[in-house]
């Protein structure tokens, strides 16, 4: 007994030499960080395997891991939309779920992957007016699909009662007749970002809502300008700020920053 136990010192000892002998010799090599690695999203199947065969615990896990994700990193929102969608088939009832893709998610260029589950989440929550009311915004302000867009809001208001609906009906009218309103994108994203319970997800949305404030300061100016000069277009947002339009041209917290389109409109750079 007492020389199986030396053995084992033995053994244990010699385990620990290799453990510090590997330590050392890797600290002479510069760590290198692999960000794909954190892009890795595994199959469902694998998922609900690791929640003990419970699929509304790991769409619940899906869910809790697009908290930890970075939505002003490519890979990541990459990433969130594949948990996302993932977490959309385990549980299609998840209220969170289809909330974060309507806040992060449509903003973020993965518009396709939140109209799916806002779609299955209007299909799974028969009472629920948001998930209709939040596709009917989307085809509105990113498909302008003013139709759509009516259409939807329309049934959205018919899952609800009182100032609810009424405030739905007056929307669908105004999105049916009604093009592009930068006003009523900031009144939406405003809203979100009041009631997310999420810091990171609420920071997104405050970045979203001061990137959607430069935009509106630009084109204010950009119809002024216009007016000044005869009906002539903008040639270069910096006109405005050599022309005294502005005080200078707004800070996009995305980095990507703002420019005209063929009509000199300023619009967003493509993300």
């Amino acid at each position: 007994m007492l020389a199986a136990k030396m053995r084992g010192i033995v053994l244990l000892g010699l385990l620990l030499l290799v453990y510090v002998w590997a330590c050392s010799t890797l600290l002479a090599y510069e760590r290198r960080v692999d960000r794909e690695h954190y892009g890795v999203v595994l199959p469902g199947y694998i998922n609900v395997t690791l929640a003990a065969g419970d699929r509304y615990l790991a769409a619940n896990l899906l869910v809790i891991r697009t908290l930890l994700s970075n939505p002003l990193d490519e890979l990541d929102i990459k990433s969130q939309s594949l948990l996302q969608g993932q977490a959309n088939v385990l549980n299609p009832y998840h209220a969170d779920n289809y909330y974060l893709a309507a806040a992060v998610l449509a903003w973020s260029g993965h518009l396709n992957m939140t109209q799916q589950i806002l779609t299955v989440a209007a299909d799974y929550r028969p009472a629920d007016p948001w998930p209709l009311f939040f596709k009917g915004f989307n085809a509105y302000y990113f498909d302008r699909d003013f139709s759509a867009a009516g259409r939807l809001a329309e049934q959205s208001a018919e899952r609800t009662t009182g100032e609810n609906k009424r405030l739905l009906l007056q929307i669908a009218s105004k999105w049916y007749g009604q093009g592009e309103d930068l006003d009523v994108a900031h009144a939406i994203l405003t809203e979100l970002s009041k009631s997310v319970l999420s810091a990171p997800v609420r920071r997104t949305l405050d970045a979203r809502i001061t990137r959607l404030d430069g935009l509106r300061m630009l084109r204010k100016a950009a119809v002024i300008y216009s007016e000044d000069h005869n009906g002539s277009k903008l040639q270069s947002l910096d006109r405005l700020v050599d022309e005294a339009y502005l005080p200078e041209l707004p800070e996009d917290p995305f980095g990507l920053g703002y420019t005209l389109d063929p009509s000199g409109l300023p619009i967003y750079k493509s993300e």
